[in-house]
């Protein structure tokens, strides 16, 4: 599909062009589907992470509050996608520095993750919500605990996320974090 196409541009590094594709299909999928149908989600998702990575970041949040409604309507408020778009809106909160903003976002994402057998999303989840806590001046030991517990999921999971872990691990230190 070409929202596929854009996928891969997108994760090629091409951003620019990924976006222009999605900002072409995502009214097709609209007039074939319906506003509100999983295909349409999927493609704000992308078109989302798109613009986010142009450093769009007001519109990326746009379009990830419309997939979060989109997915919400479509698969119901507990299921797993949701909680992808409740990470991408955390992210983003954090990227523009709003830090207690994301958390929110990011707590309901983490309780959604540990439903199910999403050990990556999980530590994910658990890593950007110690990282939104410390910013926001939370709760030092519950962000040192968020941390670690997606640095051992992680460690877990095997060579696959070194990066991953390797950022976890500078977090940990930088702050003082067993």
């Amino acid at each position: 599909s070409r929202v596929n196409v854009a996928e891969v541009r997108l994760y090629q590094g091409r951003a620019a062009q990924a976006v222009e594709e999605l900002e072409r299909v995502l009214p097709l999928l609209r007039a074939a589907y319906g506003g509100d149908h999983v295909r349409v989600a999927s493609c704000l998702h992308t078109l989302g992470e798109g613009l986010a990575r142009q450093r769009r970041l007001r519109e990326a949040m746009e379009v990830h509050r419309r997939e979060l409604d989109v997915w919400v309507h479509a698969v119901g408020s507990d299921h797993p996608y949701v909680a992808d778009a409740l990470m991408s809106i955390g992210e983003l909160e954090l990227e523009q520095r709003s830090p207690k903003e994301a958390l929110q976002p990011l707590r309901r994402a983490l309780r959604l993750y540990e439903g199910g057998r999403f050990a990556n999303e999980t530590a994910n989840a658990q890593f950007l919500l110690a990282r939104a806590l410390w910013d926001s001046s939370g709760d030092p030991t519950e962000t040192c605990d968020l941390a670690g517990r997606a640095r051992q999921r992680l460690a877990e999971a095997g060579k696959l996320h070194r990066l991953e872990l390797e950022q976890i691990e500078r977090f940990l230190a930088a702050h003082g974090c067993p």
